[in-house]
């Protein structure tokens, strides 16, 4: 997955079929600011484009 790495605030797990998307700063609870909302919507675009 070349997305897998890609965000700060992004973690992503793939298993039979479901892509699993989960929030989070430096690993811990999300505090969610201007750049996680940045990283969210262009990771759900990227991935609906597939």
């Amino acid at each position: 997955m070349h997305y897998e790495n890609k965000y700060r605030n992004l973690s992503f797990c793939r298993e039979n079929g479901v892509l699993e998307i989960t929030l989070h700063t430096n690993g811990q609870s999300l505090i969610f600011n201007g750049q996680t909302h940045e990283e969210l919507v262009e990771a759900v675009r990227g991935r609906a484009r597939r």
